[in-house]
């Protein structure tokens, strides 16, 4: 599962989810909000959205491969 950590723009409050869905649910919004937010490091409902340490660490070694593919 892709866990979400959320921080309130406003309070700075900062609230970890074990996923989407649970973040979702919480925030009252369907999934497919938090997904596309966290996609572009955007704000759902006042909550800035962003995904853990290793969820970006995994897919900065995905993109650096896909670098390898497609350079010259």
């Amino acid at each position: 599962m892709r866990k979400v950590i959320a921080v309130n723009e406003k309070t700075g409050e900062r609230k970890e989810f074990s996923s989407a869905y649970e973040c979702a649910t919480q925030l009252g919004t369907g999934h497919c909000n938090v997904l596309a937010a966290l996609g572009r490091n955007g704000v759902c409902f006042g909550w800035r959205l962003y995904d853990t340490p290793e969820f970006l660490r995994a897919r900065i070694e995905e993109l650096e491969k896909q670098l390898e593919n497609v350079s010259e």
